[in-house]
């Protein structure tokens, strides 16, 4: 008779502590995947392994930060969402060889949403595993406000993704297998927790499936440079604490064509922002070392530069500060590990910004 194995258990600290380290080398894998991927002839077999590397990645990715909202007992933080970012990174993430095409509908509106950016990503990308495509027709993922939302639902103003066009793919569903929770029920959860919910229809054999995610919608602050004013060169100044992965982002956001100041601390950031260097955008981990996280750094940044515009990036969700910026102020939350072009997305929308408060300041006379 076998003996019964004891239990193992990792504590949480060790556990979270884990996570970030993972996804800071899942970070400097698919920047390097990236490179290969951008790099290679649009038939050659390295763009095609990449493309694979970065669906793995991507995937470790998802997991990671779905073990880490289990383990701390986390479903929602509340904050702006840009809906047009959250669909195109995940188009990006899955242009790959052999997976289900996938398509933003034309038609599809670019809008500012109440709920978690990084779960609403992982959680399409979860749904999208789930699907298959009817044919050579494209999955389609569209945005668009709604006038009657999800039955049951308040009236209000509500946003709706909707996901069309896809068979269910007969592999089981990973997800489930690894945290003991369907997509559907996870989407589902996801939804409701963000004063919304979620619908899915169809899906019998032969019949396409809609997926609709019914969210609150969040005001979205007109952001604009001045007309006819040229754009004046804008410098990031950058927080990260991992090296390997500060020396990529660094080469990333140089190619892109910005000037960078990068720092490994927040209290060096705090420093650079004191000695008046110019610094038109900051873009920080959440998690730092040195007891003050990303959130807690950008509060005190805003304190001296109120109209900075505030990018952060995390390998998990986001702390309570990070929330309440992405809330209050318009900042944007990047996963973790990112694409370069989810990286160019999020620093030009930051930099439209940065453009548009100076050319306020200057008709003021400021």
């Amino acid at each position: 008779m076998t003996a019964p194995q004891p239990a193992v258990s990792i504590p949480f600290d060790q556990a979270f502590a884990i996570a970030h380290a993972m996804n800071n080398l899942l970070a400097i894998i698919a920047g390097r995947l990236d490179d290969i991927h951008e790099a290679s002839p649009d038939t050659g077999d390295a763009r095609e392994a990449a493309a694979l590397g970065l669906l793995a990645t991507e995937r470790a990715a998802r997991l990671m930060r779905g073990m880490m909202a289990s383990l701390s007992g986390e479903i929602f933080r509340a904050g702006r969402c840009d809906s047009g970012q959250v669909l195109r990174g995940v188009q990006a993430m899955r242009r790959a060889p052999g997976l289900t095409p996938i398509a933003i509908d034309d038609a599809a509106e670019n809008l500012a949403l109440l709920c978690d950016p990084v779960a609403l990503s992982d959680l399409i990308g979860n749904a999208l595993d789930a699907l298959t495509a009817a044919g050579d027709v494209p999955i389609q993922l569209r945005c668009a406000m709604i006038e009657a939302p999800c039955a049951g639902l308040p009236s209000g103003s509500f946003t709706e993704i909707r996901i069309t066009g896809g068979m269910p793919c007969a592999e089981p569903d990973w997800r489930e297998r690894a945290l003991g929770e369907s997509w559907r029920s996870a989407l589902q959860r996801f939804c409701r927790a963000a004063g919304g919910d979620a619908l899915v229809e169809g899906g019998t054999p032969g019949q396409p499936m809609v997926i609709r995610l019914c969210l609150p919608g969040h005001p979205a602050p007109a952001q604009s440079p001045a007309p006819g004013s040229a754009p004046a060169p804008v410098r990031v100044l950058m927080v990260e604490d991992d090296e390997p992965v500060r020396q990529h982002a660094e080469r990333v956001i140089t190619s892109l064509g910005y000037g960078i100041i990068s720092v490994p601390t927040a209290e060096a950031a705090l420093g650079v922002v004191g000695d008046d260097a110019q610094v038109d955008i900051l873009f920080t981990d959440v998690i730092l070392p040195g007891g003050m996280s990303g959130g807690e750094l950008a509060e005190h940044v805003q304190r001296i530069r109120p109209d900075l515009p505030i990018v952060f990036t995390s390998g998990h969700n986001a702390d309570h500060c990070v929330s309440r910026l992405l809330l209050s102020r318009g900042a944007t939350l990047l996963p973790k590990p990112y694409r370069r072009t989810s990286l160019a997305a999020a620093l030009e929308a930051a930099a439209m910004a940065a453009r548009g408060r100076g050319s306020d300041q200057r008709a003021r006379g400021d």
